[in-house]
């Protein structure tokens, strides 16, 4: 018994040495991102120009995956030297907002990132994040984060089919730790089943590039059943018009911009199956 007390002291306080370092380390990239900020004018770009330098900022930003999970009870996650798409993502969006209202300091893009991450802006348990992509744009839309963009009738409806979290609790660690959520994500899935995702199809994706601008979120569907998206990134629009992503590469283990157009990308991942367009608001 004092043997297990002992090692689990000893837990405790490595993950404690670990968070305050990650803190000091996310302190330091932020004061290189204000002076990012100040260097590159981002307070007087629009919005998408601003949104595209941002996520500039990271490029080269080692790959990390599951930087959201952790033993114990749900809190606010962040790692500025390590990102996977999601976080990317939520990151330059949060900074967006703080460069925008004149607020850049640690403390409001922390706040401005709960906001973005959990529903209804509420951090109240791992239930209360985003975890479903489409969860995620419902909310955001709600809030006023993004808005969705209108691709006409190149856009498809998809009714949602979601279960993948229910049904692979063993995925997930905090469904392991606490097994009574997964009977909440569970309705939350039943819930955003009443929705529908709204995809381009990867072969129709070059007819929407004049619709998609730098900046624009893209979220990737799959057609892995019980899912709805696969992955995240942001648009790039070249001299020639042409769409690239930006995003966190698995492959690669950084962020990058792909060389080739996004459905050269998406064409050459047979999981992907079209995208949703996100912008960032005001």
């Amino acid at each position: 018994m004092k043997r297990h007390f002992l090692l689990g002291l000893l837990l405790v306080m490595l993950v404690t040495a670990c968070q305050a370092t990650t803190e000091k380390a996310n302190e330091a990239t932020f004061a290189r991102f204000t002076a990012y900020a100040d260097s590159c004018n981002l307070h007087v770009k629009s919005t998408g120009e601003r949104v595209a330098a941002i996520a500039g900022f990271f490029l080269g930003t080692p790959y990390v995956a599951s930087t959201l999970e952790g033993p114990g009870p749900e809190q606010l996650r962040i790692n500025l030297q390590g990102v996977d798409c999601l976080t990317l993502v939520e990151y330059v969006l949060a900074l967006d907002h703080c460069v925008r209202v004149d607020s850049l300091t640690y403390d409001a893009f922390c706040s401005q990132l709960t906001h973005i991450r959990y529903r209804q802006g509420r951090l109240e348990g791992y239930p209360s994040r985003l975890h479903y992509t489409a969860d995620w744009i419902r909310d955001n839309m709600a809030k006023g984060v993004v808005k969705r963009v209108d691709m006409g009738t190149h856009s498809v409806a998809i009714p949602l089919a979601l279960n993948f979290m229910s049904t692979h609790p063993t995925a997930y660690p905090a469904l392991v730790e606490y097994p009574h959520f997964i009977d909440v994500i569970a309705a939350q899935e039943a819930d955003l089943n009443r929705d529908s995702l709204y995809l381009v199809p990867k072969a129709d994706v070059v007819a929407v590039y004049s619709l998609i601008q730098s900046g624009d979120i893209l979220a990737i569907g799959t057609s892995v059943k019980g899912l709805d998206y696969a992955h995240l990134g942001l648009a790039v629009k070249d001299e020639n018009g042409i769409i690239h992503l930006l995003h966190a590469s698995s492959t690669l283990g950084r962020v990058v911009v792909t060389e080739g157009s996004l459905k050269d990308y998406l064409m050459g991942v047979t999981r992907h199956t079209g995208i949703t367009v996100l912008r960032a608001l005001k």
